[in-house]
């Protein structure tokens, strides 16, 4: 019965090949949700809700991103409108790297 649902789950909402990619990237732990918006409206009710995430190239990124921008007083932006950019050298060198928690990523 799995097998048959999600064939046709498949058949009727085809998903795009940069959907895939990201749901990948999300089980790799690459991702990092940002947030949830109502995407449609009917009748005052939300009819398409939609999820944001910031991935990046590996796991460690997102880490190192997750942990550095509050201390350089950035966040990754709001659902509707996500900030997934890299930081530069220059916010790098700023940052104190003794209070980044890599836990995660050594243990």
């Amino acid at each position: 019965i799995y097998s048959v649902t999600m064939i046709l789950i498949q058949l009727i909402w085809k998903c795009e090949q940069s959907e895939f990619e990201m749901n990948a990237k999300r089980v790799l732990k690459s991702c990092h949700y940002v947030g949830s918006y109502c995407k449609s409206k009917f009748l005052g009710a939300c009819v398409e809700k939609r999820q944001s995430y910031c991935c990046f190239t590996s796991p460690l990124s997102r880490i190192i991103q997750e942990q550095v921008r509050p201390k350089l007083g950035l966040g990754l932006g709001s659902a509707k409108s996500p900030n997934c950019e890299g930081l530069t050298a220059s916010q790098l060198n700023q940052v104190d790297w003794s209070l980044v928690n890599l836990d995660e990523w050594i243990g």
